[in-house]
């Protein structure tokens, strides 16, 4: 967070980046405080989520197609009203407006991207892609890790490309080492800290800021 705090005067925007089920979404959703985007053990996330941080008491919400025309316009949108959106396939772009609780005094924008290891659709892995051209040294990156399948092929594949894309900037990479509560009483968390910390310096990032969650 200090990364964030040096630019609290700037327009701050954070990718929020993972493979498939590893819980990004609802991580999201514990950092409002709101079940709002879709989350499940299958791949939800099929468009740009864009959550703008404003002053107001709800979260409203406008849907765009690809060419940003504006589909649907909602003032108080609901967690059904997001799923039913996610699953239709002429909106691209998703932007939501309300308080994020944890930077309520940042012009911050916290964006939802899918994974892109779904083999039923290859768009999803598109999207991503070219939101990862976009990353400049300003963009701040919320990777969330599955602590139960660390390094597994697509997570390597998925963090390679993003190092690519940051080049020398994986100071503003955040990584949350998501669904601890999957283990068991016998399992060591530190130790499986200290293995992710060594798979990421492998990877070429330095010092990696890993903070252990349960979203």
């Amino acid at each position: 967070m200090n990364e964030i705090d040096k630019r609290e005067f700037t327009n701050v925007e954070v990718f929020a980046i993972a493979t498939m089920s590893a819980g990004k979404s609802t991580l999201i959703n514990a950092l409002l405080s709101k079940k709002l985007l879709p989350s499940s053990n299958e791949a939800c996330t099929a468009t740009i989520t864009k959550i703008i941080n404003k002053n107001q008491k709800n979260y409203s919400a406008k849907a765009f197609s690809v060419k940003r025309e504006l589909l649907y316009d909602e003032y108080d949108v609901s967690y059904e009203k997001m799923r039913e959106w996610n699953n239709d396939e002429n909106i691209s772009e998703i932007e939501i407006y309300g308080i994020i609780p944890f930077a309520s005094t940042l012009n911050l924008t916290l964006v939802d991207t899918p994974g892109p290891n779904n083999s039923q659709n290859i768009e999803h892995q598109k999207i991503l892609e070219r939101h990862l051209e976009n990353i400049n040294e300003n963009t701040m990156i919320l990777y969330v890790l599955n602590a139960t399948q660390v390094g597994i092929t697509d997570d390597s594949n998925l963090l390679d490309k993003l190092i690519k894309n940051v080049s020398n900037n994986t100071k503003n990479i955040i990584f949350a080492l998501n669904k601890l509560d999957c283990f068991n009483e016998e399992d060591d968390i530190s130790e499986t800290m200290t293995e992710v910390c060594e798979y990421l310096e492998k990877k070429g990032v330095e010092k990696p800021n890993i903070f252990p969650v349960a979203a």
